[in-house]
């Protein structure tokens, strides 16, 4: 995942699946957050921004097919929160108002997946940054695996989701302060136990579910 920071953050990492017969696919890491004098990152699913700023979109061109959603956009204001990065499910939301009461932009919805035997949340676009210290205030991070977004006083971003989700971090509050950092990208194959052979490389978590073995990379 790609981390927060003062300055420009950097894009998640791209975990890739790949074989002999087998359509190459690449997941994004999520994005990094925004602070109040930047946008947020472009990831698998997008970070939110800092106060008064736009969104990272949900994709970037390197990854294929598209992943995510764009985030949303901001009115500019100075009192305005920040908008919502996108996630997989849908755009982040924009704040077009001028209030940093009430323009702090959700991240866009995560989608929910069983691969693993278990319903889970993936890629949730980072919550916006806000200038207002109340909690209420806060971009929720979507899906509830996207960070939520900091408040005033140098209240930073946050990512209080679980690891290896590819979610996008929270935008700053008003003030100094690091955007939340996005989780890590995730690999996971399901396949027949009767046909796995338990051959692999790169080190998966290997775990089962009724018939089937689920393989998880939470790297390359």
């Amino acid at each position: 995942g790609g981390s927060g920071s003062t300055s420009t953050g950097a894009s998640g990492g791209t975990s890739s699946f790949s074989g002999s017969g087998v359509t190459t696919a690449n997941m994004a890491g999520g994005g990094g957050g925004g602070t109040a004098s930047t946008h947020g990152v472009s990831g698998g699913s997008g970070g939110g921004a800092g106060q008064n700023k736009n969104a990272g979109a949900g994709n970037t061109p390197a990854v294929s097919p598209s992943q995510g959603n764009n985030g949303g956009s901001s009115s500019g204001y100075s009192s305005s929160g920040g908008a919502g990065g996108g996630g997989f499910g849908g755009v982040g939301q924009s704040c077009t108002a001028n209030s940093g009461q009430s323009a702090v932009g959700h991240g866009g919805d995560a989608i929910l997946n069983d691969i693993t035997g278990a319903d889970l949340y993936y890629a949730g676009g980072g919550g916006g940054g806000a200038n207002q210290t109340a909690p209420f205030y806060f971009g929720n991070g979507g899906g509830g695996v996207g960070g939520s977004g900091g408040g005033g006083n140098s209240i930073p971003g946050n990512n209080a989701s679980p690891a290896n989700r590819g979610s996008g971090g929270g935008g700053t509050g008003q003030g100094a302060g690091n955007g939340g950092n996005g989780s890590s990208g995730v690999a996971i194959i399901r396949v027949t136990s009767a046909y796995y052979s338990g051959t692999t490389t790169g080190s998966p978590t290997v775990t089962t579910d009724g018939v089937y073995k689920v393989l998880t990379w939470t790297g390359t």
